[in-house]
């Protein structure tokens, strides 16, 4: 088995993990969200320094190009994450993940035709199709007090986070293909998600955003930041040795994970439509590779 189809599956295995963390924090109202994110980038500078120094390669850090790309790559995983969690507050987990995977998809499918000249194919086009008869079988409420407004507010935070993570994902294969380290990346990555964590956390005051209730709390907090490190090392580096559109549409089918587990430990419900939208999305998701 390939190297790059290894790291691309255990990539794919805890990117939907975080995803359905994402999916318990927005359900915990009284935790702060940014307080979340922060804990997470903390994580993620401590590996990325130690796991530096154990190679030597702290020298790398000096290299401001790498702080460059993850500058803007962090900035915009700030802004996925927020709008990620806000989303989940208004929309079901199906209704966010799988509109959040095959939309973002499709933008990558736009890219490549208005960036790098690439064609179309038919296959494509009926990917295309099926997503719009998906997305309008998942325009529902997440329960029946919310009101129309909420849900719109839901698909306005997955469309932003969505153009973010094709954005994200591009300026990784870049970050990837110019050689440069990893761990110099999710190094300077953590420092600057946390200031960007700061930097967004609007009404809250910095104890509110630091605040752990609990010691329960504090292992979800390190779990999930354990995760999210451990994503994004192994997306990275499916990206050294295979194509962006073929690795994002394997990490794609990381969205089962938090919908199925949502479904099970939430008991949000399975209609006849939700279940004709997850065959239509493996389809989709099948004709974009």
């Amino acid at each position: 088995m390939e190297t790059w189809f290894i790291y691309a599956i255990v990539a794919s295995l805890c990117v939907g993990l975080f995803g359905f963390s994402q999916k318990i924090k927005a359900e915990m109202p009284e935790q702060s969200d940014n307080g979340f994110i922060f804990y997470t980038y903390i994580v993620f500078l401590l590996v990325g320094l130690a796991w530096s120094f154990m190679r030597g390669t702290l020298s790398e850090l000096q290299d401001m190009q790498v702080a460059y790309y993850s500058f803007g790559i962090m900035l915009l995983y700030t802004i996925i994450v927020k709008t990620r969690l806000l989303s989940l507050k208004y929309v079901s987990s199906s209704t966010y993940f799988i509109n959040y995977r095959v939309l973002s998809s499709l933008w990558l499918l736009l890219v490549g035709i208005v960036v790098f000249s690439e064609t179309i194919t038919l296959q494509e086009i009926l990917g295309v199709f099926l997503w719009f008869i998906v997305f309008y079988l998942l325009i529902e409420k997440k329960d029946a007090q919310e009101t129309k407004k909420n849900l719109q507010k839901g698909f306005f935070y997955l469309f932003i986070g969505s153009l973010c993570i094709t954005a994200l994902q591009s300026l990784n294969k870049w970050f990837i293909v110019s050689w440069w380290d990893v761990f110099a990346l999710i190094t300077y990555g953590g420092c600057f998600g946390m200031l960007f964590t700061f930097l967004l956390k609007w009404k809250e005051t910095i104890s509110q955003v630091l605040a752990i209730h609990s010691v329960k709390y504090g292992v979800f907090l390190l779990s999930s930041g354990v995760i999210f490190t451990i994503a994004t090392i192994t997306n990275n580096l499916a990206y050294i040795s295979w194509d962006l559109a073929v690795v994002y549409k394997i990490i794609s089918y990381s969205l089962f994970i938090p919908i199925i587990l949502s479904i099970i430990i939430y008991k949000e419900h399975v209609s006849l439509k939700k279940l004709i939208a997850f065959i239509l999305t493996l389809v989709s998701i099948l004709l974009f590779i």
